[in-house]
């Protein structure tokens, strides 16, 4: 009969190892159960490692919002049916067809049958896994309800990739229309001007100003490309640059919540993203300091990100956060009297989750406010565009009739 080792742990915490003689994985979980252990590892002895799942791990491993969720979603439902994690992870390499995940569920797996907790084989792997999640994921394991924690993950993982899409659907169309308009005006200065032109000048009759800086445009974009574009393009490799320095971003994210469309709508993902996740930390059991580091590098607006660390400080110094966020004049009312509710109350989860419920909604109706407002002035731009595509392919044409007219007979 086989030989399984284990790890587990008992209602109060405590870690114990040993093994087990036993048919399959399944009987020595079992067994476990019937001892009051909750198994968190178990593995045949002296194992074999397959060679197609070390090649798996032996790339970066690296996981998107789309794939972290289904990853998390298998993952809650395994534990949640009483599987072990070892035995969930490996479900995730031998059944998955995402090879991200799979190579992801591999090296955690990797990690854990070495003796490391899943949070701690998680924390080694940060391109898959936020620092967010695993703090939430340590949380779990601190009360026994790892299960909970991924469900929640999920959760919000999906209320991310929604607002994601739905802001990314408002700026679409008026981009797309926007960029053709500009290829249309550009193709015009330089294949239909130049000819229009050059058949009219051989009339010998005058022709309009505007026409001609049209051509004059034309000709030096043809001539000067190549160099266009590459300005172009260290234009925007500049302003990125710009962007990723501290005092650039900064000064970036606040000019955000400025603009008069943009700006409360970046406001209110942020103060969204900041109500999801420390609704989730406190939820969880973590750390109120260390719920509130974590949240301001998730927030997503280096503004909003200072405020939530001046805020933490003064927490620290022994402010209530609802004070301290106050202080900080970056967050709306709302989001302060909840939490000084909820601190008042003792249940400051369930005020945070009133507040993302309320930017649930508020959100995508602000995002239909913005789309309802570019319309008519995406339509206006157009409307001035081909006015103005109109104008200089028939000015020639009319100044030279108005020229003959005009011109004397004999």
């Amino acid at each position: 009969m086989p030989i399984f080792a284990y790890q587990a742990r008992t209602p109060r915490g405590e870690r114990v190892a040993g093994t087990l003689d036993a048919t399959t994985e399944l009987a020595v979980d079992d067994a476990l159960r019937a001892r009051g252990l909750f198994a968190t590892l178990i593995r045949a002895e002296k194992e074999p490692r397959q060679p197609a799942l070390a090649k798996l791990s032996s790339a970066r491993v690296k996981l998107r919002q789309r794939d972290l969720a289904l990853f998390s979603m298998h993952l809650a439902t395994v534990l949640r049916s009483g599987l072990s994690l070892s035995l969930g992870l490996r479900n995730s390499i031998d059944e998955g067809t995402n090879r991200r995940i799979q190579r992801v569920a591999q090296a955690v797996l990797e990690r854990v049958e070495e003796g490391r907790m899943l949070s701690e084989a998680m924390a080694e792997l940060p391109d898959a896994f936020p620092e967010y999640y695993v703090n939430l994921i340590k949380a779990g394991e601190t009360v026994g309800h790892v299960d909970e924690v991924l469900f929640d993950l999920v959760t919000s993982i999906e209320w991310q990739m929604s607002i994601r899409s739905e802001v990314r659907q408002a700026g679409t169309y008026p981009a797309m229309l926007l960029t053709m308009l500009f290829a249309l005006a550009l193709g015009i200065a330089i294949f239909v001007m130049p000819r229009l032109v050059g058949t009219l000048s051989r009339t010998g009759l005058k022709l309009p100003q505007s026409a001609l800086l049209v051509v004059a445009f034309g000709v030096f974009v043809q001539a000067h490309w190549l160099q266009m574009v590459c300005g172009l393009v260290s234009l925007i490799l500049g302003v990125r640059l710009l962007i990723d320095t501290p005092r650039g971003g900064y000064w970036t994210d606040y000019l955000k919540l400025q603009m008069p469309l943009i700006g409360p709508l970046v406001r209110q993902v942020a103060l969204s993203r900041f109500a999801h996740h420390l609704r989730m930390m406190v939820k969880a059991g973590v750390n109120f300091v260390v719920a509130l580091n974590v949240v301001e590098h998730v927030v997503g607006n280096r503004v909003l990100a200072a405020a939530v660390a001046d805020a933490r400080e003064r927490v620290i110094a022994g402010s209530t956060l609802a004070e301290a966020l106050k202080t900080t004049r970056q967050f709306t009312p709302l989001v302060i009297q909840m939490v000084a509710s909820g601190e008042v109350t003792g249940s400051l989860d369930e005020t945070l989750k009133k507040v993302t419920e309320y930017y649930d909604r508020e959100v995508p109706a602000t995002v239909k406010r913005i789309s309802t407002v570019i319309e008519p002035i995406v339509y206006v731009i157009l409307g001035v565009v081909v006015l103005g595509v109109a104008l200089t392919l028939y000015s020639p044409l009319l100044s030279m009739l108005s020229q003959i007219q005009t011109r004397p007979r004999f």
